[in-house]
């Protein structure tokens, strides 16, 4: 039977599935609707159809569901499709109609709403059973197909299972509710099973140590690499104080509970014997919980003039007594501090990552809005000299409402790109990453964090948006869109919420990895045991180990470029590619291990002539796959050719700093020429974020040897 005809064949046999009933009453549920096509308020229950938009367009704080042809196909997530059609809409829950359709609907349902009476009818019955076993035999019968066509290694026991499955439900009669639950549970499980088995990705989790001896961390990192965990992302600052020894003349203490054992430096020895990358998770600019037990030592304590400070006058919100106090990002001093101590941990620890976490103001809530001392505003008019003799407020109606926003948003990105300017010097090995809001636009709106603006002027290696729910894949891709190839995408999720479980993060990780994300880190390690996330992933995802991709980037590009071989050899004896084409691609993956472990910049030549072959092929599953492989190669040898250029002062990259360096910067400064991102960072000598004229100067007197950049 050709492919087409078995896809046509599936696709019958997905339709004509029945099984049969005994005849059940049907349970009917209704709920008031709070509006029609209009913006989702606090607590409303909306009905979105395609007369409104393509997508509902909401934030990320609710949840909907979306009904296709009078059926329920999908529960999770906001600013959904909407889908066209009689009978088609998205149902947008918020505060308590948010758990109302989180605990109501299921897929599978029929819906339908009557305008006249503002109500909506849920019904479940036994098409409701029928609908949700098709749908989760068709997802198996589609990863089945895909990792077919692309030639995907997945697990030994996907094929068995699946046919159990299938075995199963023909043998039905009268099922149960719990046996259709089971049959549902093994065709998403197949499906998994059927995803590739990725040679590298990322498996992290987000650590907040409490081991104080070397006994206790090495048992903790045997433990998460038993369970497939390949990074750990570790705190390195909480409850006001540091898990490592800090200088004596430092303002940051030690947590006292660790009594001088440096956490930090035994987490990184333990983590190099098991290959596991360390990333030094750190809280920018929240400094403390003003309740904390460590208030005391905590560097907003000790410098309250560094306080970020509200609308109101108070560090923390109005209708709090307690609360988490943040230090103030539009302090130059602020921020010399905390570049001073991220340094010292760069030049005296070996880590793989430096993970900015509270990269951020605290967030705009009710009546209060961050940022309102007398500094931050002089700040503001003295950029932004035409409202000099305008009184800054939190008015979002106020004509400098979208430059005050600017503003404070800048001052975030400025300490991003400073510590983009220090790894590049300090430590060039370091990946820069960061934990951010999911949404670009209520990021930058209500915590004023423009972290699509450092997707797009590469200032990081890394980033883990916060999916922290369901439905976040629409938003991802937007995250892989900005991010390109130079920055990997790995959504953090939520195991921590009390409505998800081990399954749930299976499934979301599964989701994650469908749309092209790099890996998934798991908030927190304490809820992933607990609730045994190991377990579930261990048994569908995780059934082979996995390459931290940054920690060896010889034995990842190796490892990929063997993956890929066996994948063009696998579609060569199968008549999927010719042999004289099968030979062209093998050459060009060995000629990508050979470079690897010679020279950086040849093995990305290497690399760029592989996937130029590729994107020469017609489209296919095959092709994307080999494309994938190609990529995770590519970045692990990206900062081996110094991405992010740590030679100051060479703005042009030629090896020499000379007259054509100081031109660039001058030409720049004048507006006449921009820099690219790379020549910004080779350009900015004195690191103070900017490129100016102390810059153009500093280049200059190098090159008359009145000054030496170092």
């Amino acid at each position: 039977m050709s492919k087409k005809l078995l896809c046509v064949f599936l696709s019958l046999l997905f339709i004509l599935t029945v099984i049969p009933f005994s005849a059940t009453a049907a349970e009917t549920t209704t709920q008031k609707i709070s509006a029609i096509n209009k913006t989702r308020l606090t607590d409303y229950l909306v009905i979105y159809t395609r007369s409104y938009g393509s997508t509902t367009a909401t934030n990320v704080y609710g949840t909907e569901a979306t009904v296709t042809n009078g059926t329920v196909t999908s529960v999770g997530g906001n600013s959904s499709a909407i889908p066209a059609g009689e009978n088609s809409f998205v149902i947008s829950g918020h505060g308590a109609m948010s758990d109302w359709v989180k605990n109501t609907v299921i897929v599978g349902m029929k819906a339908s709403y009557d305008a006249s009476t503002m109500t909506l009818t849920l019904v479940f019955d036994d098409s409701t059973l029928l609908f949700r076993v098709n749908d989760a035999k068709k997802r198996a019968e589609d990863a089945k197909a895909q990792a077919e066509e692309a030639f995907l290694v997945y697990d030994s026991n996907a094929d068995a299972l699946f046919d159990s499955a299938i075995a199963k439900l023909n043998s039905l009669t009268d099922p149960t509710e719990a046996e259709i639950d089971k049959l549902v549970a093994d065709f998403d499980k197949a499906a998994m099973l059927y995803s590739e088995r990725e040679v590298a990705e990322y498996r992290g989790v987000w650590l907040r140590p409490t081991q104080k001896n070397m006994t206790e961390v090495r048992n903790y990192v045997k433990q998460c690499v038993k369970a497939g965990i390949n990074m750990i992302s570790i705190e390195t600052m909480y409850s006001g104080t540091m898990i490592y020894k800090t200088p004596a003349d430092s303002l940051f203490k030690q947590n006292p509970i660790f009594k001088g054992f440096d956490v930090l430096a035994a987490f990184s020895e333990v983590c190099a014997e098991y290959g596991v990358e360390l990333h030094c998770w750190m809280p920018v600019f929240y400094s403390c919980n003003s309740s904390g037990e460590n208030w005391h030592l905590s560097v907003a304590a000790k410098k309250p003039e560094w306080q970020l400070k509200t609308n109101n006058g108070s560090n923390i919100y109005s209708y709090e007594t307690t609360g988490m106090v943040f230090l103030n990002p539009a302090l130059d001093e602020v921020q010399d501090f905390l570049a001073e101590t991220y340094t010292y941990i760069l030049e005296n620890y070996d880590i793989h990552g430096f993970q900015l976490d509270y990269i951020r103001y605290r967030d705009r809530y009710a009546d209060d809005d961050f940022g309102y001392d007398s500094t931050t505003i002089a700040k503001f008019k003295e950029a932004y000299p035409k409202y000099k003799n305008s009184t800054i407020s939190f008015d979002t109606r106020a004509d400098y409402w979208s430059d005050w926003a600017k503003f404070r948003a800048l001052q975030v990105t400025k300490f991003v790109q400073r510590m983009r300017n220090i790894i590049d010097t300090v430590a060039p090995d370091v990946l820069l990453t960061a934990d951010v809001g999911p949404q670009f636009e209520s990021s930058y709106a209500t915590i004023y964090q423009d972290s699509k603006s450092w997707l797009e002027s590469g200032l990081l290696d890394m980033i883990h948006p916060m999916a922290y729910g369901s439905g976040y894949a629409p938003q991802m891709e937007r995250f892989l869109e900005a991010a390109g190839e130079d920055c990997m995408v790995v959504p953090g999720l939520g195991i921590f919420m009390e409505d998800f479980d081990g399954d749930d993060m299976a499934a979301q990780a599964y989701e994650m990895a469908q749309i092209g994300c790099d890996g998934v880190v798991y908030f927190q390690t304490a809820q992933y045991f607990d609730k045994d996330a190991d377990g579930v992933l261990s048994s569908t995802l995780y059934t082979e180990p996995s390459l931290a991709p940054a920690f060896d980037d010889i034995k990842t590009v190796q490892s990929t470029m063997f993956r890929s071989a066996e994948r063009i050899r696998n579609a060569r004896d199968a008549g999927k590619l010719s042999e004289s084409l099968a030979i062209d691609l093998l050459v060009l993956c060995e000629s990508v291990v050979e470079s690897a472990d010679s020279k950086a910049a040849r093995a990305i030549e290497e690399i760029n002539a592989l996937r130029n072959k590729l994107n020469a092929l017609p489209s296919s599953a095959l092709r994307e796959r080999l494309l994938r492989d190609a990529q995770i190669a590519y970045f692990s040898v990206l900062r081996d050719v110094s991405s992010h250029p740590t030679g100051l002062g060479d703005v042009n990259n030629d090896g020499t700093i000379n007259q054509y360096d100081y031109l660039l910067v001058k030409r720049h400064h004048f507006e006449t020429r921009v820099l690219t991102s790379d020549e910004a960072l080779r350009a900015d000598v004195n690191k103070d974020g900017s490129v100016n004229q102390y810059d153009y100067l500093l280049i200059a007197r190098h090159y008359f040897g009145t000054y030496v950049i170092k």
